[in-house]
């Protein structure tokens, strides 16, 4: 086991994290999970993601749980519209690791998923402690504590933005926050920002994990050019002095632009919508690659304007 311990338990991955990763990611239905561990076996920390990325060297601080360190100089991982996480403990209920699910798109986790990662996370804190130090003690760690986790949340908060109204909830051992759909019983999205970054830049968070941003400020600030001289069933739009034009509907649609002419265009992102508006401004995005980062200040600038209206209440007096 000392053998073990001085290679790391990571590699060559001798207590089979990967099985248990691809196991985790089946229950949940995700697209991605990762194991954290706070000892990787030589005294340092240590994380691997499955599938493996290179954009990401750790988890941002808001997904750790308690009294875990991150890793100094490690990115953040980015694209996470769902995330759940689930401490590794030892036979005295310390935190050793971490196993999480994560998704680029919101999704539920229901109560028999998440019963089943509880399990899991069990079994993997047992393999852990065995291949740290061996012994008998180690094969039943203490059960999760809801206490030390934040994938319990309390609501005592519900924002209003727009007509969107969502609960916001918060982990009374750590103070973070998440937020879910007001009534609903999907599990909680953690936050990034807390209180002492203001209700505004919660509110834009939310905007941004739960709206396409990006498409919705170009709704709104595109401009139909109705004096073009174009074919009939094409339209011309003007966002700040990028043209394109679109033609067809959600069910086949083409985009063009003066460097490529005409180019069929996916649409499955706004096949449920029956205004012409989504399409255009799906058709921009299509079309232009690199726009995010052409136009992704003006945006966020727009979603933190947009947060400065929403409302906050308490949950006990919010009226849905």
């Amino acid at each position: 086991m000392r053998d073990m311990d001085r290679r790391g338990i990571a590699a060559g991955d001798p207590i089979g994290i990967e099985a248990v990763a691809e196991l985790a990611r089946s229950l949940a239905g995700c697209e991605g999970a990762c194991v954290r561990l706070a000892d990787d076996g030589p005294g340092r920390p240590g994380i691997r993601f499955f599938p493996h990325r290179t954009d990401a060297g750790d988890l941002p601080d808001a997904f750790l749980p308690g009294d875990m360190q991150p890793i100094i100089g490690a990115r953040a991982l980015t694209g996470i519209g769902f995330w759940a996480g689930l401490p590794l403990h030892d036979a005295e209920g310390n935190i050793t690791g971490l196993l999480g699910v994560f998704d680029a798109q919101n999704r539920i986790l229901g109560e028999q998923a998440m019963g089943d990662l509880l399990t899991l996370a069990r079994i993997l804190s047992s393999l852990v402690a065995l291949a740290q130090h061996g012994g008998t003690k180690a094969i039943l760690p203490a059960a999760p504590s809801v206490a030390r986790a934040c994938y319990r949340f309390d609501a005592f908060a519900r924002l209003r933005i727009g007509e969107m109204l969502h609960d916001i909830g918060r982990c009374e051992s750590t103070d973070r926050m998440a937020f879910r759909l007001s009534g609903s019983t999907e599990m909680w999205t953690p936050l990034l920002n807390s209180f002492e970054d203001g209700w505004p830049e919660v509110a834009a968070e939310i905007i941004a994990r739960t709206r396409n941003a990006l498409r919705d400020y170009i709704r709104m600030h595109m401009i139909r050019n109705r004096e073009a001289d174009v074919m009939p069933g094409e339209r011309e739009y003007d966002l700040y002095g990028l043209l394109w034009r679109v033609r067809g509907t959600v069910e086949a649609a083409e985009v063009w632009r003066v460097e490529h002419g005409w180019q069929p265009f996916d649409t499955a992102p706004v096949a449920e919508s029956d205004d012409p508006r989504d399409l255009a401004a799906h058709a921009l995005i299509s079309a232009v690659p690199d726009l995010d980062a052409r136009i992704g200040a003006d945006v966020k600038g727009w979603a933190r304007r947009l947060a400065q209206g929403a409302q906050i209440s308490p949950i006990l007096t919010a009226v849905a």
